[in-house]
């Protein structure tokens, strides 16, 4: 790329006012940083929602499947599934319901407002009720 002066149009410019000149190194340098600077951000930095937890990596390790597979199976970039599994990104209402049915379980069993416990405390607290009389 070379380092040639580009003239930009500034976001608030009308036909009169004068445009900014940047190289196209420059430009470049801040569209990424401001790409960056989004996809660092949580979704709950920005605003007072809550955290939303999810079991998808457990769910696609029971099943043996790649964020690829499973990413091909709601229809979405196989990315998705790993900012998902990170809490990067919550789904979307219609994304939460696609990923639902295909593991076939309940919204609910897969995204939670609080932290799920660990599989092997569950099972404890479940054979615990069931040997009591």
């Amino acid at each position: 790329m070379s380092d040639q002066a580009v003239a930009w149009p500034a976001r608030s410019a009308v036909a009169e006012s004068p445009a900014v000149v940047v190289s196209s190194q420059q430009h470049v340098a801040y569209r990424v940083q401001r790409l960056l600077a989004r996809r660092r951000r949580k979704p709950n930095e920005a605003s007072d929602e809550r955290k939303i937890y999810n079991r998808l990596a457990v769910l696609r390790a029971e099943r043996n499947l790649s964020r690829k597979e499973l990413a091909e199976a709601v229809d979405v970039n196989y990315q998705t599934i790993g900012y998902l599994e990170r809490g990067d990104y919550y789904p979307s209402l219609d994304l939460a319901l696609r990923i639902a049915h295909f593991f076939e379980l309940p919204v609910e069993t897969i995204f939670a407002f609080q932290p799920f416990r660990p599989l092997l405390e569950d099972l404890a607290t479940r054979t615990e009720r069931k040997e009591s009389p």
